[in-house]
């Protein structure tokens, strides 16, 4: 039943996705894209933190950021959390998105693994940050490098989002989310967060973390 709603819900422009010839995709977070030139192709990016420490934020730069480039992405809901309008105020173009919504830890594995197979995506993002924790971390190591080898030679990048460490040396790029002081004027306008480079197969920065500003009504 999955395979067939996919398979009604992916027109042409999802399987006729452009190979590109870059190695990274920027993710919009300039300071991010400065030091590491963004996010590796045909690898995971893993992005983790506690809640509120600008995870889901950062998503919803790097959705922006592909669908103003005209590639057509995947959003992989774990829990039902994503907030469409919110992220069409935040730039991402809901027309170049495709978002499943799941409930249970196994669909959205199974899920990851027909777009990925099917392919066209340019990103593919699992979020599983709001469904628990024991769940998340009972995903074997295997199945991750069967998704990192299904888009080793694509233009594809899957990132995925959890509240802890878990795709281990599966991922080509690890980033660690924390938030640390607000900015006041008369109103909260922003959260200042450091975003550590935990692993990254490309190179190794000059430095280990970025910090950056976002906005209060973006963060999550």
């Amino acid at each position: 039943r999955l395979e067939s709603a996919l398979g009604e819900r992916i027109s042409a422009p999802f399987t006729d996705i452009e190979r590109r010839t870059l190695e990274t995709v920027p993710t919009g977070i300039a300071p991010l894209d400065a030091l590491m030139g963004g996010l590796p192709r045909g690898g995971i990016t893993e992005l983790f933190g506690p809640p509120s420490s600008g995870c889901t934020s950062a998503m919803i730069s790097i959705l922006a950021e592909a669908t103003a480039r005209d590639e057509v992405c995947a959003l992989i809901d774990g829990n039902d959390a994503f907030d469409p309008k919110s992220a069409a105020a935040a730039g991402v173009e809901l027309n170049r998105l495709l978002w499943i919504r799941c409930r249970k830890l196994e669909h959205v594995l199974k899920t990851t693994d027909l777009l990925l197979q099917g392919g066209g995506f340019g990103r593919v993002v699992m979020d599983l940050t709001d469904l628990p924790a024991s769940n998340v971390r009972s995903i074997p190591l295997v199945s991750w490098f069967r998704f990192q080898r299904t888009i080793e030679k694509t233009p594809t990048v899957l990132v995925v989002m959890s509240s802890e460490n878990i795709v281990k040396s599966a991922a080509a790029l690890v980033l660690r989310m924390e938030k640390q002081d607000a900015q006041w004027s008369t109103l909260l306008n922003g959260f200042n967060f450091n975003i550590e480079i935990v692993r990254s197969r490309k190179s190794r920065p000059l430095k280990s973390y970025v910090r950056v500003h976002l906005h209060s009504e973006c963060v999550q």
